[in-house]
């Protein structure tokens, strides 16, 4: 029994080693927080009745048709995919970058982590064409591209995009949202629920070193066992 339990505690030491909870590493990642958390080279607009006309705007808030009543005229208003906010963009005509995270903490080269995040085309017409990407500074000097380039359809549908990163390089890390779609009539769309999360951590030599030794000890005591009984 002692040695059941020995094994145990090894397999346990290894598990807490490689397994952490999925913690979301992105500040605001569903806009709930409204306009804070993140920067963009679209202009910021108040979330007000029919605010959004001008291209190169950006809002948060609940209703697509509260901001502009020409987005997918009559159909069903479109709301956030989680909660109650979400980011809405009039597509701009010459700044590709949509939305920038801050510098996030606690990245780990050699692990794994989960990326996620939710996006809906607005209007019928010229929808965007979006990538997310990572980077180890803030000017995005060698991007890093988050899965392959997404138009989402049709509208007023919400299309998610994910992929699993293995990280080459430590915190800080900055992620961020361009759109290669820079037509003036349509281009309008929402983005909600970023994640980026550790999806599995590479165990430190040290753990693992001793987890070894439990496994070493527990069944150098089996064999000794069994030897005796002979």
């Amino acid at each position: 029994m002692k040695n059941i339990k020995l094994i145990g505690y090894g397999v346990a030491v290894v598990a807490a080693a490689s397994g952490m909870a999925a913690v979301n590493l992105v500040v605001n990642p569903g806009f709930e927080l409204g306009d804070t958390g993140f920067t963009s080279l679209y202009t910021s607009t108040p979330y007000a009745s029919q605010s959004m006309g001008l291209p190169d705007t950006y809002t948060v808030g609940a209703s697509s048709q509260f901001v502009h009543s020409q987005w997918l005229p009559g159909a069903v208003n479109v709301a956030a995919h989680s909660g109650q906010n979400y980011m809405l963009n009039n597509g701009s005509e010459s700044d590709s970058t949509v939305w920038r995270s801050g510098p996030i903490a606690g990245v780990v080269s050699g692990s794994q982590y989960f990326f996620e995040a939710w996006v809906v085309s607005l209007f019928p017409s010229n929808p965007p064409q979006l990538k997310f990407q990572i980077s180890a500074d803030a000017a995005f000097t060698t991007p890093i591209d988050l899965g392959l380039s997404l138009t989402p359809t049709p509208p007023g549908t919400w299309t998610a995009t994910s992929t699993i990163w293995n990280a080459t390089f430590n915190s800080p890390v900055w992620l961020r949202l361009q759109n290669a779609q820079f037509a003036f009539s349509g281009n309008d769309f929402g983005v909600d629920d970023i994640n980026f999360s550790l999806e599995s951590r590479i165990p430190e030599a040290q753990t693992l070193a001793a987890a070894a030794g439990l496994f070493g000890v527990a069944g150098l005591t089996i064999l000794r066992r069994r030897n005796k009984k002979a």
